[in-house]
């Protein structure tokens, strides 16, 4: 470390910027112009200030028009003409009728390119998301109507197909239909094996129904 690192200050300097100053050449730019500036002292330590700017073009009526600012609540005067120069400002870059061109814009412009990637990505993971939940829905609209027929087949033909149909009630409040093969432990006859296939493909399904999915 040089001898003259030492004498650095350990905490960053704090450099004021003149607020007005940008405020003026900003008006200037935009041909704009401050038709009433007042502060307003509302108590023993409240002021407010206000500043009505003329220049302004309506979009709808293309007739110049006035628009009022207004700050915060601040101690002094000083804090209270800076908060209305802070609002002014701020309209006008949200309005995107300037931007302030300073030793930061750089590292601003690098971080709105971020942030606008981030957000291209999230757009397009939600509508990934949104798509695959609607596959999904899909799936399980048709899985149910499938479980609905297997079932009803057991249902109708229970003296013939060694099948039992039980059904409970989950914790979470839906029914749940069990299908269970009773029949021969390795079916022979053309019964047993329809019987074996339709419990087996009814599990199948349930199980496709009950298996994760993403989440909108």
């Amino acid at each position: 470390m040089e001898e003259s690192d030492v004498l650095l200050p350990k905490v960053p300097a704090v450099v004021p910027v003149d607020k007005k100053m940008i405020l003026d050449s900003a008006l200037k730019k935009l041909s704009l112009v401050i038709e009433r500036q007042e502060t307003s002292r509302l108590g023993s330590r409240e002021f407010l200030s206000t500043i009505v700017l003329a220049g302004f073009i309506d979009k709808d009526t293309l007739m110049p028009e006035s628009r009022t600012f207004h700050g915060v609540y601040a101690e002094t005067e000083e804090l209270a003409m800076s908060s209305v120069y802070d609002a002014v400002l701020g309209h006008l870059q949200s309005a995107n009728m300037i931007v302030i061109h300073d030793v930061n814009y750089q590292n601003l412009v690098k971080t709105k390119k971020a942030l606008n990637a981030a957000d291209t990505w999230s757009m397009l993971f939600e509508s990934a998301l949104a798509n695959a939940n609607k596959k999904i829905a899909a799936r399980d609209s048709v899985a149910a109507q499938l479980l609905a027929s297997i079932e009803a087949v057991c249902d109708a033909h229970r003296l013939q197909l060694p099948v039992q149909l039980t059904s409970y009630v989950e914790p979470n409040g839906a029914e749940r239909v069990c299908l269970l093969y009773n029949g021969a432990g390795s079916p022979s006859t053309p019964l047993d094996v329809l019987a074996k296939l339709l419990v087996d493909v009814h599990a199948q399904l349930q199980s496709s129904c009950e298996s994760g999915a993403p989440q909108p």
